[in-house]
């Protein structure tokens, strides 16, 4: 029995797939890690996933989310149809058959790319994120309806998540470096079919610095 009262026997089901959507769909290091589980009656799945890169990419990111959830697929999954030694194989489930949902990751959508670089930059130092949010492809694309329909999103209310100097908290913009506009790369998105999902925080993690990015929670 676990802190809280949570009984592992009540987690069951648990699968785990890959699925790469690099060059010819599996080279690369583009795709996603997902793994599903049913706790209680519940399903739940969890999709840590890298889309495609570059500002101008915006439709194959779509498309890499797409594929992700055409071609992701559990298996040999098991369902109780009567007593508890009456066990039959269930359907194959696939990412979207979930009660919920929970997609994150390097998702790489970026500041729209008709805003100038140089303005970008302005935009982050002053800490103008309702500016930057307006014009954030993910959150563009999804009220289109052309990526992650009806998943959902905290206020991005946080310094922007991509292109950092290594080993710091200093943006990345020296003029020997090839210049990237800072975007929310690294994102957390739900999607729940029947559950509540409450989020109590929603921030990133500044002072981890290995990284040109910093992960979000």
């Amino acid at each position: 029995r676990a802190p809280g009262g949570f009984c592992a026997l009540n987690v069951r089901d648990v699968a785990v797939e890959a699925t790469g959507t690099g060059a010819l769909g599996v080279m690369g290091n583009k795709g996603a890690c997902c793994i599903r589980l049913k706790a209680f009656d519940s399903t739940l799945c969890f999709v840590s996933s890298h889309l495609a890169a570059h500002r101008d990419h915006v439709a194959q990111r779509n498309s890499d989310f797409k594929a992700i959830c055409d071609r992701t697929e559990f298996k040999q999954l098991s369902v109780v149809t009567g007593p508890l030694d009456d066990v039959q194989a269930a359907p194959a489930a696939r990412i979207l058959d979930h009660d919920v949902v929970f997609w994150l990751g390097d998702l790489n959508y970026r500041i729209r790319s008709d805003v100038d670089v140089e303005e970008v930059f302005r935009r982050c130092d002053a800490q103008d994120y309702a500016f930057l949010r307006a014009r954030d492809q993910l959150n563009l694309e999804r009220k289109a309806g052309r990526s992650f329909a009806g998943f959902q999103e905290g206020e991005l209310a946080f310094p922007v998540t991509y292109k950092y100097q290594q080993n710091t908290s200093i943006l990345e913009r020296r003029p020997e470096k090839k210049l990237r506009a800072p975007a929310w790369c690294d994102r957390v998105l739900w999607r729940t079919k029947r559950l509540g999902v409450r989020l109590e925080a929603y921030g990133s993690a500044p002072d981890l610095l290995p990284s040109d990015h910093k992960p979000v929670a």
